[in-house]
């Protein structure tokens, strides 16, 4: 896979304490494993091999964490200094120039949620939209607690409820144009959330380029301890890890 990918990996985990509360969130344990392992082993897996991991809080572990696994990928790190938010964090990885100079286009992911999703046909569709930014959305349980959308005309995304729409929550995911994408955030503050500030702007702007596309596969995050515990027993039955890393 040519496209960098890159994950945002800088949370506190304020929720999970004290379940985890001398580590980063994405360093939680899934039994013996750091959940990072679980999710750098799947998209490596799927073929990505320049990755970026924007680290914040206790990033110094997520170096050496790094150091002493031996993925099949070139990982860098873009560490926030001071708290960015989610879209700070993202527009630090572009400008730093993070990114390989001849991609167009980037995929993002969230570092404590992990998708099944055939990553080739995503990326496939998501170019083909022609969108400078594609979400990957999914069906609302009773329990969500992610950004909630309206999805329109198979990817048109929209934040109220539109006739003939469909409800829809983020699953973590997106497809970017780097460039545009850059563009676009560069009048904004250097600390904002990429769910609470950008993607709205987004979806407002009468001139901007957001389309959403529908997954159904599986999906785990570790947000809350409910959910850390669900995945305890869920991520290694359906997100096995490769024999490197086992």
């Amino acid at each position: 896979m040519t496209h960098p990918l890159i994950i945002l990996c800088g949370g506190k985990g304020t929720r999970l304490r004290p379940l985890v509360s001398n580590r980063p969130k994405a360093l939680a344990d899934i039994g013996n494993q750091e959940f990072l392992k679980y999710l750098l082993d799947y998209w490596i897996t799927q073929g990505f091999t320049k990755i970026v991991l924007a680290t914040g809080y206790m990033g110094d572990q997520v170096e050496r964490f790094v150091d002493r696994n031996h993925f099949q990928a070139d990982i860098t790190i873009s560490e926030e200094v001071l708290p960015l938010g989610t879209g700070g964090a993202l527009k630090q990885a572009l400008h730093l120039n993070k990114t390989p100079q001849q991609s167009t286009h980037a995929i993002v992911i969230n570092g404590d949620t992990l998708n099944a999703i055939d990553c080739k046909k995503f990326v496939k569709t998501a170019i083909a939209t022609a969108a400078d930014f594609i979400m990957l959305v999914r069906m609302p349980n009773n329990e969500d607690r992610f950004g909630k959308y309206y999805l329109k005309n198979t990817s048109e995304i929209a934040l109220v409820d539109k006739q003939h729409s469909i409800a829809v929550v983020n699953a973590g995911v997106y497809l970017i144009n780097i460039e545009n994408t850059k563009r676009a955030m560069r009048p904004l503050p250097r600390a904002f959330s990429l769910e609470d500030d950008y993607i709205p702007q987004l979806i407002e702007s009468k001139q901007s380029s957001i389309r959403g596309i529908q997954t159904s596969g599986h999906f785990i995050d570790i947000g809350t301890p409910a959910s850390l515990e669900q995945a305890q027993s869920y991520i290694p039955k359906h997100f096995q890890l490769s024999a490197l890393q086992r």
